[in-house]
């Protein structure tokens, strides 16, 4: 999985290319709209979308 994070990595303590174990990871993520994708065809159900993380208050 490639993963966008906001900050930049401090590269005196992280070196690249890294492994990182999250754990219990979890976020509220919403689906962009039109990024819906469903085959229709069996036996291919494989969804597609596009997903942004929302920040609640």
């Amino acid at each position: 999985m490639t993963l966008k994070i906001r900050f930049g990595l401090d590269l005196q303590v992280f070196t690249l290319p890294c492994t990182v174990h999250f754990e219990k990871p979890s976020c509220i993520m919403e689906i962009d709209a039109g990024s819906f994708s469903l085959p229709k065809t069996w036996p291919n159900y494989n969804v597609q979308f596009n997903a942004t993380e929302l920040f609640l208050p």
